[in-house]
């Protein structure tokens, strides 16, 4: 058998050139990949911190969305609530008032003379809502009769400080009838200052 040697033909004071040209490339090479794989990893983490953020900014929205439904239902349960509570409050007064109307009709009743007929009465709250403004519309038998009614309410406190606006016949009714108004109209600052003059 002949043996044989292994053949190098690159010359001697060359093999270590290249040799090192050869590591050389060889350093790019994986530089180069080093290069190539970095570039992935960052496009990599990119394209999951953006996916990342879609899922963040959808969720926000979700969140935005269930609170704005919270807020509508809050809004709507409050206006519901104060809905009632006008109601009530409506409702309150109307009692107080109606309750209010029929002490003056009661008060009305009781001192009303016979032979007295009141055709009308208007009740107004003064825009001051501490007295009331009142008309008194009526018939009467006899001028006897609406003195005697007059003088009744003069002495009531609900009916005090009346003043007689006319108090006249009836013409071509038989028996005689005669007719009447009576009313008060509420004090203003203005009166209560003329009235504070005339004291002074």
């Amino acid at each position: 058998m002949v043996k044989m040697d292994k053949l190098n033909f690159i010359p001697k004071d060359k093999r270590k050139s290249a040799s090192f040209n050869f590591s050389k490339e060889l350093c790019l090479l994986g530089l180069f990949l080093f290069e190539i794989v970095l570039v992935l990893v960052i496009v990599i983490l990119q394209q999951y911190t953006m996916k990342q953020r879609q899922q963040d900014i959808v969720a926000m929205g979700d969140e935005r969305e269930q609170l704005e439904k919270v807020v509508f239902e809050i809004g709507k349960q409050y206006n519901q609530g104060q809905v009632f509570v006008n109601e009530q409050t409506a409702l309150k007064e109307f009692v107080y008032t109606r309750n209010k109307w029929s002490t003056y009709f009661k008060e009305l009743s009781l001192i009303k003379p016979s032979g007295i007929w009141v055709n009308s009465l208007v009740l107004r709250q003064a825009d001051n809502e501490e007295s009331m403004e009142m008309e008194i519309d009526g018939e009467s038998s006899s001028q006897v009769k609406t003195s005697e009614f007059y003088q009744r309410l003069s002495k009531s406190i609900l009916y005090s400080k009346l003043i007689i606006n006319f108090s006249e016949t009836i013409e071509g009714v038989t028996p005689e009838l005669y007719r009447f108004r009576f009313s008060k109209v509420a004090a203003t600052a203005k009166n209560m200052e003329e009235k504070k003059d005339k004291k002074i």
